[in-house]
Formats: structure tokens, sequence, C-alpha cells
């Protein structure tokens, strides 16, 4: 099945306007297997950033995240009440989400001011100070960015709207604190910025917590990829200065970078990070992977 690109934007239009496509008569090409849905809105996604038709995602969306929630919960789920399965999606989406986004955060970091000084030349001291203590905005801003779609597709469309008022003006007032009488300066604005994701975050699971009784589970959501990601962030920490010593900064940061993936991917699966159903989602090589690890008692 290949949805056209007309399709695809009057789908995410659809989604925004908060409608339940399933249920509408004229879209027939919606009442489909979700899975294969899923998989082929996203390459449209994909496709029409290719041709330049990006601009629908910024219309009210920060990121694909956002685009991917709506998405499952077009499937009718809490439309039906089925509140337990909407549960079960919740959990997936921000399980996929951590996977992704805590190694990313470690990784940058880590190797934030090498990765700096490979982008930039001149002095750069500062920026990777900046991006080091910055990453940890990044986790917050995921999982807040997740809880506007996860509260949009549930239909409480204002909640994310209060919410992010109110983490406004906590911002706002923790940036002046820090300028005026702290006198941070620049860091001022990194220190308000993880602020406002942390508060928006909190409040986001607050509500949502509310709205279908959410309990988030946190051993495979969080503390496992953060134990893996600590070790890899500091072999390759290691990697990149061992490197460093014979070959320039590029080539020293790409080898590290290529080693944290492995290392991260290796120690995923012997920790049991990765569920079955996840890797057997990855393209090609999920199910020979799945077929492997068994055979060597990995999974």
């Amino acid at each position: 099945m290949i949805i056209t690109e007309e399709r695809n934007l009057n789908l995410v239009n659809l989604l925004a306007n908060g409608l339940n496509p399933v249920n509408n008569p004229n879209i027939q090409f919606m009442k489909l297997d979700y899975n294969y849905l899923m998989n082929d809105l996203i390459v449209g996604v994909v496709d029409m950033h290719e041709k330049g038709n990006a601009h629908i995602m910024a219309d009210g969306y920060e990121d694909i995240f956002t685009l991917i929630l709506l998405m499952i919960f077009a499937n009718n789920t809490f439309a039906n009440n089925d509140v337990s399965s909407a549960r079960s999606k919740v959990a997936s989406a921000i399980r996929a989400t951590m996977m992704v986004t805590i190694p990313s955060a470690v990784g940058l970091a880590v190797l934030g001011k090498p990765i700096v000084d490979m982008l930039f030349s001149g002095e750069v001291d500062l920026a990777g100070q900046m991006l080091l203590m910055g990453t940890l905005s990044g986790v917050f801003y995921a999982l807040s960015t997740l809880g506007n779609g996860i509260l949009q597709g549930i239909g409480k469309m204002y909640v994310p709207i209060v919410n992010s008022a109110i983490a406004l003006v906590v911002h706002l007032l923790s940036l002046w604190v820090m300028l005026s009488f702290m006198k941070l300066d620049i860091m001022a604005v990194v220190f308000s910025n993880i602020i406002f994701s942390l508060v928006m975050f909190i409040l986001n699971h607050l509500a949502i917590r509310k709205f279908i009784g959410y309990r988030q589970e946190l051993v495979k959501t969080f503390i496992i990829p953060l134990i893996v990601s600590v070790v890899m962030g500091a072999v390759s920490f290691g990697i990149y200065h061992l490197f460093h010593l014979f070959l320039p900064t590029t080539a020293s940061c790409i080898i590290a970078l290529v080693v944290a993936v492995v290392i991260y991917f290796v120690g995923m699966i012997m920790l049991k990070g990765f569920r079955e159903s996840e890797l057997a989602r990855i393209p090609l090589v999920g199910k020979p992977l799945i077929s492997m690890l068994k055979r060597f008692g990995a999974m």
C-alpha cells in the first residue's frame, strides 16, 4: 500500500484537529491494519520532508514523537474506552523515546566539546560547556513533547497549553533570578531551559496519570538504558582520547561514536533491555538477529 502525499496531509490535518479518522466514512484508506498504516505514514512523512513539505510538521508538532503518538491514538483506542490498551501504547512510546534519548544525551555530554570542535573553529570551550549542561533538557523536552502528543491524542487539547503557560512563568522567573542574583550570564539560559522542560514534563505526566491512570515503569524504560549509557559514555570518552593522541579530532570523534553505538546495543541486549517484539521491528535484520541471540542464549 502506498499512501499518497495528499492523503498524508489529510491525515495529519485530521489528527491536528483532534478528529478520529477511523470512524470517518470519507476516508476509507484509514480502515486498514494499524501496524501497516503506521509504517506507511512514517515513510510518507519522511518522503514529504525530502520533497520540501516538512513545514506541516512545524504546524503545532515539535517532532516525530508527537506525530507518532497522535497516530497511535487515531487507531480508536481511547475512543472505545480501551484505557488498558491506551496505557500500553503510552508505555511503548515512552520506552522507545527513552531508548534513543538517554544514550544521545549521555553521548553529547561526554563528547560535547569534541563534537563542537569538529563542527566549528575558534574558541569552543563555552559552547562545549553549554552543550554538556544542556543535554539534560533534551531528555525532558522529549518526554514533555511526548506528553503533549498523548494529551492531544486523548482529546485534552487545552491541558498542554495550560501546562506550557505555567512552565513558561517558572522559566522566566528562574531566568530572572539566575541573571539578577546568581550572575550566571549565558548559562542562566541553559539552566532555565532545563527547568522549563522539567516542569512541562512533570505537569504533563501528572495530567496523563489523572486522565488514564498511567503509572510509569522504571527499570526497562529508564534504569537499564541509563546504566548502559553511562558505561557507553565512559568507554567512548576513553576511546576518543586514546585515538586523539595520533588522529585528528574528527576521526577520533567518529570512531568513538561508532564504538558507543556498538557498546550501547550490546549492553542493552546483555541486560535484556530490548524486548523481542522491539527487535523484530528492526527492518531486514530484526528476525535474523533474534534467531542469533536465541541461539547464543542471549534472549
